[in-house]
């Protein structure tokens, strides 16, 4: 459900850039043109602070700590998966298990189970006059 909701939150974020590029196409003037160079100011001032702050980080560490994140984000992901793979909704989808259902849908299924289980032999019979005909139309070529 996170997933669904992540798509619509991102499709309506693009929804809402490709609108603002078309206003400020149309009109010739930006909007929010302060609001964007204060924001602009402020991530200047972040990206400065993070740099002097990159002096004091163990780089090795971080990247230990990355591949760490990694690598239990991965056994994490593997397990949901497994988990997964083995539910009866995945084997539902994938055809392993085959619906029983009681009632009047059941009785339908058996209903028509019948009718083609009486019919393969009038079929089948069918097939052998198809491949009759097919062998007695043949024409040869010089």
């Amino acid at each position: 459900m996170v997933l669904v909701y992540t798509f619509f939150a991102s499709l309506f974020g693009i929804i809402i850039l490709l609108s603002l590029k078309t206003w400020e196409l149309q009109r010739g003037a930006k909007p929010f043109s302060v609001l964007r160079y204060r924001l602009d100011i402020l991530m200047r001032r972040q990206a400065e602070d993070f740099k002097s702050y990159g002096k004091y980080i163990s780089w090795t560490t971080a990247r230990l700590v990355l591949a760490f994140l990694v690598a239990k984000t991965t056994d994490i992901l593997t397990i949901i998966w497994k988990k997964w793979n083995e539910s009866k909704l995945f084997m539902l989808i994938k055809g392993k298990i085959i619906p029983r259902a009681t009632g009047p849908v059941s009785a339908f299924l058996k209903d028509v189970a019948e009718f083609k289980s009486s019919n393969t032999s009038s079929n089948g019979d069918a097939q052998k006059e198809i491949s009759q005909t097919e062998n007695s139309t043949k024409i040869e070529i010089k």
